[in-house]
């Protein structure tokens, strides 16, 4: 199935939208943490995992 450019690019503008009005509710949430890297992420699951 195809789609006109101009029903595409608009598709996609709504989409980005909504994904930056999604990222800012998760961040009001504190579903995003900021400055911590990767490993210490994976270090505090498995800190929380312990847990259980």
């Amino acid at each position: 199935m195809w789609i006109s450019s101009d029903a595409r690019k608009e598709v996609l503008k709504r989409l980005l939208k909504l994904n930056h009005e999604i990222h800012e509710q998760e961040d009001k949430a504190g579903l995003h943490t900021k400055g911590k890297t990767k490993k210490k992420q994976k270090a505090d699951a498995t800190e929380q995992m312990k847990l259980f």
